[in-house]
Parts: C-alpha cells; structure tokens; sequence
C-alpha cells in the first residue's frame, strides 16, 4: 500500500505542468554561471576538470540561490497535490500518507539536483572544452582561485577559496557540496510541507522563501556580526566549511540538519495525524 501510495504521489507530482515547469526554472537559473565558466576556460586555453563547473554553482550562494528558486516551486503544492488527498489519508491511513509525502520529496528533489549537476558536465562538453577526469584541480581553476578579482569585470566570476582548493580535492569537494545541497533543498521542502498544512493553505512558499532570505542575510553579514552555524545556508556550501573564518565543521553541520530534519519530520507527522488535516 505504502508503495502504491507514493508512486502514486510521484506520478501526480510528474503529470503537472507547473512541476515541469518549475523543474526547468531551476535548470535554467544554472545555465548563466555555466555559461560563465565555459567562456573563462574557453579564454584560458586550458582544460577543465568534470566537476569543476558544479562546484563553482553549488558552492556560490548567488548561484545556489537558482537552484533553491526551482525547488521551491517544485514543492510549493507538497503535500496536497490532488484532490484525492483526503480519501488517500482516508483509505490509506495518515501514517502511510505522510510517510508517502515525504519520500516523494526526498525523491524528487535529488534527481533535480542531479539533473543540475548532469547539465554542469554536459554543457561543457557538448561546448567542446578539454574536460579531464583527473582528480586534480585544473590549473585554470587555480588560476581563479588564486586572482579572484582578475576575472570578475571581465567574466563575473568570483571563487576566493583558495584555502579549501588547498584541502580538498573535485571528487571529495563535489561529493560534500552535493549532498549539503540536498539536505538543505530537503529541508525547505520539509519547511514547505509543514507549513502548508497548518490551515491547510498555502503558507508552504513564503515560509521556505522566508527561510532561505535569513539564511542570506546571516551569511551575507558574514562571521563578523552572526555566528554561520545559524544559516542553514551557509551551512549548505560546501567551500565554507573548509574556510576557517567561517568556523564551521563538516559533523557539526550534519549534526545540525539532522537535528532540524528530525524536528520537521516530527512536526510534520502531528500535523498529519491531525483532524485538522481533514478540513481541506
């Protein structure tokens, strides 16, 4: 049943145009810093690693900000996505229903975020650049790092993470940036879930846009003026958590989420055993 009830919930999401539409909202928003970095590497001459355009995306909050603007409109119906959603709860019970909701976001927003990171490595391919396997930075990509203020009137790139170019190496870099993406997508669609079924309106979207614009003001006025343990979102970039000025620590940050994922779960689930769910 719980398997019927969630392909179910994914074919529903699949059948909207508005889910397609978000979808490409999201890639789309990835193709200008893309475009960017072909153009850099195509000016340098020299080659480019796989995943090097992925991590200038993921790990530049301007450019992650695009991502989360898909996602968000991916989600922004979650979990109500059609008028079955009462006699689903009915017949299938509130536990396998809200179980349902959730794996369909989990679901859906990692092959979203795969098909940004699959969009990064193709374009410059089919843009015919030198790409390389090696798991080494390309010396273009140093090139950026180490004069960061060279290239941004001319390409507007902007990578000054030297220190974490120093640490890591693409795959693991990619890998981390990846899944902090991902948990932090997961989090406001969990956000989004929640929030809509209070009243059962669609409070969903401000809630998650809300949440994403303190995340930017905390890490837009820098470790300086606010601890960055407090934004999710500078949580989520991956560069960051190798930048000592921002003192933050891989297992802490997966401390954090799995602390607010576990109170969002469980928010969630008295919200869906609720009568109060019922009322739409």
């Amino acid at each position: 049943m719980k398997r019927r009830l969630l392909r179910a919930s994914l074919l529903e999401l699949l059948s909207q145009t508005k889910f397609w539409m978000a979808w490409a909202v999201g890639i789309s928003l990835t193709l200008l810093p893309t475009y960017r970095f072909v153009s850099y590497i195509a000016a340098t001459g020299g080659k480019m690693q796989l995943l090097e355009c992925y991590t200038i995306i993921s790990s530049t909050v301007s450019y992650f900000s695009g991502i989360v603007i898909g996602m968000i409109l991916i989600v922004s119906d979650v979990p109500f996505l059609s008028e079955r959603t009462i006699t689903e709860m009915i017949r299938c019970g509130k536990k396998a229903w809200y179980a349902a909701k959730v794996q369909t976001i989990a679901i859906v927003t990692f092959f979203y975020l795969l098909s940004v990171l699959a969009a990064s490595v193709l374009i410059p391919m089919c843009c015919g650049l030198d790409v390389s396997l090696d798991n080494a930075w390309s010396s273009s990509m140093m090139m950026l790092v180490k004069n960061p203020s060279t290239f941004v009137t001319t390409f507007r790139l902007y990578f000054p993470y030297d220190e974490c170019m120093q640490a890591t190496l693409p795959y693991a870099l990619s890998t981390l940036a990846f899944v902090l993406n991902y948990l932090y997508l997961v989090t406001l669609g969990l956000a989004a879930f929640a929030f809509n079924m209070i009243g059962n309106r669609a409070y969903g979207v401000a809630a998650a846009i809300l949440w994403h614009l303190i995340g930017y003001i905390i890490y837009a006025n820098g470790p300086m003026y606010f601890p960055q343990q407090l934004s999710l979102l500078s949580s989520s970039i991956a560069v960051l958590q190798y930048t000592s000025v921002y003192r933050l620590n891989v297992w802490n940050t997966f401390m954090i989420y799995c602390f607010v994922i576990a109170a969002l779960l469980a928010s969630i689930r008295l919200l869906s055993i609720s009568n109060r769910c019922l009322e739409r």
